[in-house]
């Protein structure tokens, strides 16, 4: 059975993925003319322009940390600054 959009969600998901394709493209072109590590560094660039939320959201759905690791930062933090409990 499909499913059939609004409109607007419809409209919602056309603009989303004309987004993406743009953002793709522009990677693409960079790996073409600026090779793999400037294309690296944009896309790093890229994520560090998300807000937390979006990024966690992306890291999960990448399977890279579960959502127990997502959610204790200020513990890894601690741990890099050798400021952990113990110390």
């Amino acid at each position: 059975m499909r499913h059939h959009l609004s409109k607007s969600s419809e409209a919602d998901f056309i603009s989303r993925e004309h987004l993406v394709r743009l953002l793709v493209q522009q990677i693409e072109r960079t790996f073409a003319t600026d090779g793999r590590d400037q294309a690296l560094h944009d896309v790093a660039d890229m994520l560090r322009g998300l807000d937390e939320a979006a990024l966690r959201a992306l890291v999960h759905r990448q399977g890279l940390q579960s959502e127990d690791e997502l959610t204790e930062p200020e513990v890894d933090s601690a741990r890099a600054e050798g400021t952990g409990e113990g110390e």
